[in-house]
């Protein structure tokens, strides 16, 4: 059985991982919109998200 000490370490684990998953994300949109506005097709975000 866990301690709680490593319960917690666990829970904080998942939660990181969670967050870096979102700034992932995140990083991703803005690259996405910055290539698209390069490119003179800022409309296509949004096409470009639902076809993912």
């Amino acid at each position: 059985m866990a301690t709680s000490t490593e319960v917690t370490d666990a829970s904080l684990a998942v939660a990181k991982v969670r967050i870096e998953k979102l700034q992932a994300m995140y990083a991703y949109d803005v690259a996405l919109a910055r290539l698209l506005e390069l490119a003179g097709m800022p409309e296509m975000f949004e096409d470009f998200l639902l076809n993912q």
